[in-house]
């Protein structure tokens, strides 16, 4: 039974009570679980949205698509970040390297 809880979420409930005491139980976890589903429209309507593991992907295809337009139609520039993004790279190491242990001294 519990080797089930990794697919399908539930709830064990308690059933040693009053059948009162089990009924509110179960009355209560039946307004919890109702809680966390979307009503009937709201579900239709949103079943056409993509899922966001694939927006994830899409939007990573996209990226490598842009980055080879911008290498084989501004090559110039797009080296220049590139290079500009190495000496900011290099500066914050050295600022780091510098600053950082003198600051930790003194805290």
């Amino acid at each position: 039974m519990f080797g089930l809880k990794d697919r399908f979420q539930f709830h064990l409930i308690d059933a040693s009570g009053s059948i009162e005491q089990v009924r509110n139980v179960i009355l209560h976890e039946f307004e919890y679980q109702s809680s966390l589903e979307l009503d009937q429209d709201t579900h239709d309507m949103l079943q056409a949205l993509p899922l966001a593991t694939d927006v994830g992907k899409h939007a990573r295809q996209d990226l490598v698509r842009r980055l080879d337009g911008y290498l084989f139609n501004h090559r110039d520039q797009l080296q220049c970040v590139s290079k500009r993004r190495a000496v900011m790279k290099a500066i914050d190491a050295k600022f780091d390297r510098a600053f950082v242990p003198c600051y930790a001294a003194h805290c």
